[in-house]
């Protein structure tokens, strides 16, 4: 038996950066540098079965979802970190995002 699960989702990215309120630091992903591909094999090995199964509300599978999906881009997503006091966070322009990102999100 194979099961498949096929879905699309459309993130909206927040203009100004997360901070963890502890330390003040914010990571930037660098997407265009990505391991898609072992990002894409790193998804395929989760037994996604045994995370449907054992996840029996709505949120705790959402959680268990976010949990597995953060720890893929933490793993294949490079990324440099960031504090409050930088002065790239100080400008109050809006971030534009690279022209391949904007064309897909349209």
């Amino acid at each position: 038996m194979h099961l498949l699960f096929q879905f699309s989702t459309r993130c909206t990215l927040p203009h100004a950066p997360q901070y963890n309120t502890e330390s003040d630091l914010c990571r930037i992903y660098k997407w265009e540098d990505a391991d898609y591909n072992s990002m894409n094999n790193y998804l395929s090995s989760v037994d996604w079965e045994s995370m449907l199964m054992c996840n029996l509300t709505v949120d705790t599978l959402w959680i268990a979802f976010t949990e597995i999906l953060q720890s893929a881009v933490d793993l294949y997503v490079p990324f440099y970190t960031v504090t409050q006091t930088d002065k790239f966070f100080h400008d109050n322009k809006r971030h534009k995002h690279p022209r391949y990102i904007r064309k897909a999100m349209s």
